[in-house]
């Protein structure tokens, strides 16, 4: 994103219609602190590489309960990438994650159930 006045702009915009917005991959590459603050975000999503060290990573720990702690004082809300197991499930779930995307919760399907 390089010209976050128009991003903005276009979130105000799409908001309107009832559209919700979330920054992806949230603690890798380009997606920061600084959009959480500058964007009118609804949820973020912690970047895979952070959710898959959760057991075995103290500041991994660390990291995923204070971004779920300043989001919810934000009014957002977390979703965990990459959570594919139960015992990643449950860590996450601890920390105050408020929902799982992974192969735990399910697979991805050929075509959209009804």
């Amino acid at each position: 994103m390089t010209d976050l006045k128009e991003v903005s702009k276009f979130i105000k915009r799409v908001k309107e219609y009832g559209v919700k917005i979330a920054i992806d991959d949230f603690g890798s590459g380009y997606a920061n602190f600084s959009y959480i603050f500058s964007l009118n975000l609804d949820y973020i999503k912690l970047d895979g590489s952070i959710v898959q060290k959760v057991i075995q990573d103290e500041k991994m720990r660390v990291l995923i309960e204070t971004v779920v702690k300043m989001a919810h004082s934000l009014d957002m809300e977390v979703i965990a990438e990459f959570v594919s197991s139960r015992q990643i499930f449950n860590f996450v779930k601890k920390l105050g994650v408020d929902y799982a995307q992974g192969y735990y919760v399910g697979r991805p399907e050929e075509e959209v159930k009804k």
